[in-house]
């Protein structure tokens, strides 16, 4: 995976556009990356010239979308007299991780709160862990620190990135996206050159819909204005005869 590291504007990494954007309080640090490199640049949450704490978030698009990205946080702090929040939100909507990470190399374990948020062990000074790893499609990407009480003096993030974006994560000349119209919503699996055919899709509950549909070139076309969103389906698809399963979310 690839390491995200600008803190504004846009840039191109590995043919995917990345736009960062910041809102709130965010700080630059002398030494971009801490926790012997594990984390960072990404500050939010303290200011470092008037020494206070208050919301600050990051916000990353990424187009054409990717199909996933690894968090590492670090700094978190708890107390009786201060506390704080790292929470993330996945195409504008909230993602409760699942679990907590590993621990990284510099400090105590985090907390998993109730809502899926990473918050600080308690009386630990600071706290993190890495590797918290979620799939795409990841549109936008917004990371929060939020204060709850008190002066935690705010928390640090690492960002990378999959290589491959969705469109063409299926394989090199296979490409799966959304397109919207007026009529509704498609999915759109093109190849340039493949003989590409479309078997079958099946939804969370094991139902699966049978399509068999060969490419018409240039792309296959699949209502999914039906389609429960935020929910994972499997593609079945047949690619110059070698049999191809891909897991995708519908968004």
């Amino acid at each position: 995976m690839q390491r995200v590291n600008h803190l504004s504007g846009s840039q191109t990494i590995n043919d995917i556009v990345v736009t960062v954007s910041s809102t709130g309080q965010t700080a630059r640090l002398w030494t971009p990356n801490l926790c012997n490199g594990e984390t960072g640049p990404y500050f939010i949450g303290y200011n470092t010239i008037d020494y206070t704490c208050s919301n600050g978030s990051f916000t990353f698009t990424f187009s054409p979308p990717v199909s996933e990205v690894k968090l590492n946080f670090t700094g978190l702090s708890s107390s009786s007299v201060y506390d704080e929040e790292m929470i993330v939100y996945v195409n504008g909507e909230h993602y409760s991780i699942p679990e907590p990470g590993t621990l990284n190399s510099c400090e105590k374990l985090a907390y998993l709160s109730n809502s899926g948020n990473v918050t600080g062990c308690y009386e630990c000074s600071t706290s993190g862990w890495n590797g918290t790893h979620i799939e795409g499609p990841i549109y936008t990407l917004t990371i929060l620190d939020s204060v709850i009480k008190g002066e935690p003096a705010g928390a640090l993030f690492a960002l990378y990135m999959g290589w491959l974006s969705l469109e063409n994560d299926l394989s090199t000349k296979v490409r799966a996206y959304k397109k919207e119209s007026a009529a509704g919503s498609d999915l759109i699996i093109e190849t340039d050159s493949l003989d590409l055919k479309l078997i079958s899709i099946q939804g969370p509950a094991g139902d699966k819909m049978e399509y068999n549909s060969y490419t018409t070139l240039p792309y296959i076309t699949v209502d999914i204005s039906k389609f429960t969103k935020e929910v994972e389906y499997t593609l079945e698809l047949r690619v110059d005869n070698v049999l191809l399963s891909k897991k995708i979310t519908i968004w």
